[in-house]
């Protein structure tokens, strides 16, 4: 018998309807935070979770998505 279990997610950030990209370098960041700079975005995670147990394999998947404002200070 196998049990076994698998979690995954991934998040993405939405802003003026164009996708951020995942941020791998300092000029990456930069370039997110200045699209961010005082607009609305969207936060979007999907969440995948597959569960086998005494050979029955369970799947869930959950969607979460969450409005943000984004104001520069100072």
């Amino acid at each position: 018998r196998l049990d076994s279990l698998v979690i995954a997610a991934d998040t993405v950030v939405e802003v003026e309807n164009k996708i951020l990209p995942k941020a791998l370098s300092k000029d990456d960041i930069k370039y997110c935070l200045n699209n961010l700079s005082q607009k609305t975005h969207m936060v979007h995670t999907s969440v995948f979770i597959v569960k086998k147990q005494n050979n029955v394999l369970e799947k869930k998947q959950e969607w979460l998505e969450k409005k943000e404002d984004f104001a520069k200070n100072g």
